[in-house]
């Protein structure tokens, strides 16, 4: 049984911060989020929330939508880990895009991460030995 994919209304209605996030916007996300889902998945019910976490990432990663994170990554300063005030410290945290994903940079990735790890089988090689 192939799983339907969600709508822009379903992301709006799951999400009401995006609702002021025009159509376009929405469907380009999905559209992102079509190759970070997979009908192998366990049930429609995760296939729809992992695509409609994956699309949340991406458009807070964008700066779009009305919660506090959005307004970060909008401000460009999504990728600040620490600041300090007396003295002057800021970290910033280069190793996001360095592990290849920026998943775990906000909620929505985070929760997306989780739903993955309960659909896909993780590999481990072993025994691995040079010829």
């Amino acid at each position: 049984m192939a799983f339907t994919f969600p709508s822009a209304s379903d992301l709006s209605i799951r999400f009401p911060e995006f609702d002021g996030t025009d159509n376009a916007t929405l469907l380009a996300a999905l559209d992102e989020a079509q190759g970070a889902v997979g009908q192998h998945w366990n049930s429609q019910r995760d296939y729809t929330l992992g695509a409609l976490f994956y699309a949340a990432h991406v458009l807070v990663m964008r700066g779009e939508g009305t919660g506090k994170e959005a307004a970060i990554f909008a401000a460009g300063m999504g990728s600040i880990r620490s600041i300090s005030d007396g003295g002057v410290s800021l970290t910033r945290d280069v190793q996001s895009s360095a592990r290849g994903s920026t998943t775990g940079d906000t909620t929505y990735g985070r929760e997306y991460q989780r739903i993955l790890r309960r659909n896909v089988i993780g590999v481990t090689v072993a025994g691995v030995s040079s010829l």
